[in-house]
């Protein structure tokens, strides 16, 4: 029979909008074995946290079908708070985001949440209820799940008493490596489930070299002993194929440089905006931003709110679909990753998968993504970008040969990451043979 591996999706299912970590738990568990009769050593068992019930449970009809076919951007509707502060004036909604994410206001509503759901728990849930885990399985942490009820520091000892073996798949430690980045309420939850997984689990997916190693040193700094036996998988870059659509008109027939990523300061997206201010003797480039905005951000929205280029020679879009995005990628002039640091640089890998030159930051993972076909800059050198953009726009044989150079280039796959996924999961589960 084979190993079970639960894995908990309660945020991915919960969410009204889908990020990296939603996207990669969709993709990888449409992939991975879920038939016990399907002939590989594990199979998948997908559950989440369920507050009527006080324990995991498994996935009902509904839930399953949700996790396969989410629902379309337009249709996730934005949460209570996100819009109250849509209508506040002023400065109230950057003091309501500053507010709620107090520990005790997350707290707070944590409880608020708790008591609605055990108010509308629906009856059929309690027979799905996990009440007891089978010796010898294992329980898999693919997404983001340091904001859930159950958290790792507890759950993970009481999983091990019953046999349990944990894994988590890490992105990134970067609450960690730069908690300036980050509300206090993340670095807290995400430094109680590192070190939980840290402490609990002798394994450990990551998804680059840069991240293995920053978590490879995280656990020697926090005086883990033991060795991680770690694998290290790609994500996939393959959008689902969407309906095409046309530039909009604002872009039409003239250059952009494209910088896709949640807005927030890690992403650095002002040294794009920098870049093209000093950029006026191309009147012809425009800068186009493809993100939400992200936390701590407030400046750099009120820059490109009121920026006098915005419409004309600067764009945000900030709710953009896949169909869009992907036009986007074709469209652009250059891409650019200016991140302050990567744990792995998914938009470099989808502007090349595009056919699209790419200029990134030396950011964490970012030459590891580029693979040698990315012009690399220093994320704090306006100049360099500068230098590297006009050198596009003004020599067209050296922007022809950057282009040329990635006819070929095949970027990785769900379909890759979900067979190198499956391989290290059957690797540590059964010893490696």
């Amino acid at each position: 029979m084979p190993v079970p591996v639960f894995v908990e999706v309660s945020d991915t299912l919960s969410a009204t909008f889908i990020t990296g970590f939603q996207r990669h738990t969709r993709e990888l568990l449409r992939r991975l074995p879920a038939d016990p009769e399907g002939g590989s050593a594990i199979v998948m068992v997908p559950v989440r946290w369920c507050i009527g019930c006080r324990s995991f449970r498994r996935l009902d009809p509904a839930e399953q079908e949700l996790l396969r076919t989410p629902p379309p951007p337009s249709v996730a509707s934005p949460r209570r708070l996100s819009r109250l502060g849509d209508r506040l004036p002023g400065p109230l909604p950057r003091l309501l985001r500053r507010v709620v994410h107090v520990p005790v206001v997350t707290r707070w509503r944590n409880e608020v949440t708790r008591w609605r759901g055990r108010r509308t728990h629906p009856a059929h849930h309690a027979a799905l209820r996990i009440d007891t885990w089978p010796p010898g399985a294992w329980f898999f942490d693919l997404e983001a799940v340091w904001h859930n009820p159950a958290t790792r520091d507890r759950l993970l000892p009481e999983l091990k008493a019953h046999g349990v073996q944990t894994i988590p798949l890490i992105a990134d430690v970067m609450p960690e490596l730069f908690p300036q980045w980050f509300s206090q309420v993340t670095v807290d939850v995400f430094g109680r489930f590192i070190r939980a997984h840290l402490t609990h689990s002798d394994h450990l997916i990551a998804i680059s070299e840069c991240t293995l190693r920053d978590t490879e040193a995280l656990a020697v700094r926090l005086g883990r002993t033991r060795p991680l036996d770690a694998v290290v998988i790609p994500l996939g870059a393959d959008f689902p194929r969407a309906p095409d659509v046309a530039l909009p008109p604002e872009l039409a027939d003239r250059p952009y440089l494209l910088s896709v990523g949640t807005l927030e300061p890690r992403k650095n997206q002002a040294l794009v905006i920098d870049a093209l201010e000093s950029l006026d003797d191309h009147p012809e480039l425009a800068v186009v931003l493809v993100g939400r905005a992200g936390w701590e951000v407030d400046d750099l929205i009120e820059r490109v709110t009121t920026h006098p280029l915005l419409g004309s020679r600067l764009m945000w879009y900030d709710r953009a679909d896949d169909a869009l995005l992907q036009t986007l990628y074709r469209g652009a002039f250059l891409a650019i990753t200016p991140s302050r640091y990567e744990g792995y640089g998914m938009p470099v890998i989808e502007a090349l998968a595009h056919g699209t030159p790419t200029i990134s930051s030396s950011g964490g993972a970012l030459p590891e993504a580029g693979g040698g076909l990315v012009e690399i800059v220093d994320p704090d050198d306006t100049a360099g970008l500068v230098s590297l953009v006009r050198r596009h726009l003004d020599d067209p044989a050296h922007h022809a040969a950057r282009r040329d150079a990635l006819i070929g280039y095949r970027a990785p796959t769900w379909d890759d990451a979900a067979t190198a996924l499956e391989a290290g999961l059957v690797a540590f589960i059964t010893g490696g043979n």
